[in-house]
């Protein structure tokens, strides 16, 4: 029942929007259409937690930064990525799977909010063949960052079936040490227990926890653009960051 009603609210909303915004962007100007239509975005997402009774709790918010930084969290269900935005504002841009894998409804708004997807298996190569690479897309991501937005990135790149914490990739400390900016750690809590699955949903509180930064080294420990000693060690430290704020059933 909830689920049903989740899926149509956010088919409905997005699909009204849809056609009128792509007429109303050809007003504003090209380089500030991404942030018009996660604007949107985040209005659509409010207005659907709110109808399904899905609330958000946050601590650590004085972490929460004003300059661009690379925000990294666990990831725990498939609506993480949608709710971080809400709370994080329009400046920042989803680093997510190939927009191929979303639904039909959503492709259109996460291709013109400028998400930065990315292939990260050979299931994803397979499906979504014009996807960039892991590092071209790093290098979108540091492009985004200097410009004076920030990145939204998931280190495991995937959800776990039993919802445990998942290998962390080292994407999120080579963006951190090409682009030079911290990255804050947050951990999700309780949000599998709002979507069980992708086709469950029980409405409920779901905690985000914000730790301080992790800044990156300022200087290099070899010529090497990334640096395999201190990417591993600014992966590990992140990966430390999030598990210490999560229950022990992660």
């Amino acid at each position: 029942f909830h689920n049903f009603w989740l899926k149509f609210d956010l088919a409905l909303l997005t699909g009204i929007l849809v056609l009128p915004l792509l007429f109303a962007e050809k007003f504003v100007a090209k380089e500030k259409r991404g942030n018009f239509w996660r604007r949107k975005a985040v209005w659509v997402i409010k207005t659907v937690l709110q109808l399904n009774h899905i609330e958000t709790s946050i601590t650590g918010k004085q972490n929460i930064s004003k300059k661009p930084c690379i925000y990294a969290s666990n990831h725990p269900s498939c609506f993480d990525g949608f709710i971080l935005l809400t709370l994080l504002g329009p400046d920042v841009v989803l680093f997510t799977m190939p927009i191929e894998n979303f639904p039909s409804v959503l492709k259109p708004w996460v291709r013109h909010m400028e998400a930065v997807d990315v292939v990260r298996d050979e299931v994803d190569k397979a499906r979504a063949p014009k996807t960039q690479g892991p590092m071209k897309a790093i290098e979108t991501a540091i492009h985004h960052l200097k410009k004076g937005k920030s990145i939204l990135i998931f280190p495991e790149g995937h959800i776990e079936s039993l919802h445990l914490v998942h290998y962390f990739h080292t994407g999120t400390a080579r963006i951190a040490l090409g682009s030079h900016v911290p990255i804050i750690p947050i951990s999700i809590i309780n949000a599998e227990k709002v979507f069980p699955s992708e086709n469950d949903v029980i409405p409920g509180v779901i905690t985000y926890s914000f730790g301080k930064p992790i800044e990156p080294p300022k200087r290099l420990s070899t010529k090497a653009r990334f640096p395999a000693k201190q990417v591993l060690k600014l992966s590990d430290d992140l990966e430390h960051s999030i598990i210490d704020k999560l229950p022990l059933r992660y």
